[in-house]
């Protein structure tokens, strides 16, 4: 059995004859469909969903929100003041921490504005094909990106996990980033003093899957069975719950397991629609080239969004989706 997150390559390897069609071991009406959606194909699932990381807005630090006399908004007019208000505050070198590693936190922001902005159904369209990303309604997203970015509302792009340092420091007022950054200091060791909101008015969110998969050459199929069929229910996700950070794809596993940190991401992702992670569904090359891009727009947001856009176009009909 192998753990992966990545549902292009999880289909990549079917395709190819490589993994085991793991249905009966799966209950599928304990998972939404943009959990298991991305890792079926004819009919077959290719993978169980093990945990997942939510992605449904932003963190702060509680006392200094409290001590700069700001509130989490809900609405995006509320979100953009919040950010000009952010960035009159001494101390502050940008309103929102902008994460770095290999351009997928750049992903995240991006896919949340996507949502937030185009409705959860625009994010679907752009990964069936049904909206192409040269659209209207797309770029409308990333000219509203354009005008944050070339107001300096974001930081300079940076290691992620510094970030959250930074964030906690009050170098930045703001981050979006997965429920998982509740695992990882400085917020780990001062989660009473950690807030998070959603992304203002937002249809949807997405989560990022770990996915249980089985080979289909291996020498304890029996064995394999039965551990994926143990990952993929309750009793197994529960326990992970109970570590923090992650959230369950089991929709049986109940709220009294996770911490209050993590349940306000439980109870966010269950107000909307869930949605599967853009870039990680439709996989290469247009995924290393929307991280790509993103870094560039990020340095120079004063790019030529057309030529962006084609782009990401051209790639993504290169990527087969």
């Amino acid at each position: 059995m192998v753990i992966a997150p990545w549902p292009s390559w999880i289909l990549d390897l079917a395709e190819d004859g490589l993994l085991a069609d793991v249905s009966a071991q799966v209950d599928s009406s304990k998972f939404v469909q943009a959990y298991l959606g991305p890792v079926t194909s004819g009919g077959a699932v290719y993978a169980a969903p093990f945990k997942v990381s939510g992605k449904p807005g932003f963190w702060y630090r509680e006392s200094f929100f409290a001590d700069n006399g700001l509130t989490a908004p809900a609405t995006y007019e509320e979100f953009t003041t919040l950010l000009a208000d952010l960035s009159e505050i001494e101390g502050v070198e940008a309103a929102v921490a902008s994460g770095n590693g290999d351009g997928w936190p750049l992903s995240d922001t991006t896919e949340a504005f996507i949502i937030g902005l185009g409705g959860y159904q625009l994010q679907e369209n752009l990964i069936s094909g049904a909206t192409a990303f040269t659209s209207a309604e797309t770029k409308a997203v990333f000219e509203e990106l354009a005008d944050l970015l070339q107001a300096g509302y974001f930081s300079v792009p940076d290691d992620w996990q510094t970030q959250l340092q930074r964030l906690y420091d009050g170098t930045y007022g703001i981050y979006f980033q997965g429920s998982f950054v509740t695992t990882l200091p400085p917020f780990s060791e001062n989660l009473e003093d950690i807030g998070f909101f959603p992304f203002p008015e937002t249809t949807g969110a997405t989560g990022s899957v770990d996915y249980a998969v089985m080979p289909s050459v291996t020498e304890n199929m029996d064995e394999a069975r039965q551990l994926i069929e143990f990952l993929a229910g309750a009793e197994a996700q529960e326990i992970m719950v109970q570590e923090g950070g992650f959230l369950a794809a089991n929709s049986d596993v109940p709220e009294s397991a996770y911490s209050p940190a993590d349940l306000q991401v439980v109870q966010v992702m269950q107000m909307v629609n869930l949605v599967s992670d853009l870039d990680d569904t439709i996989g290469n090359p247009f995924q290393q080239t929307f991280w790509g891009q993103l870094k560039a727009f990020w340095v120079d947001p004063t790019m030529d969004l057309d030529t962006m856009l084609q782009t990401l176009q051209d790639d993504y009909e290169a990527s087969g989706s």
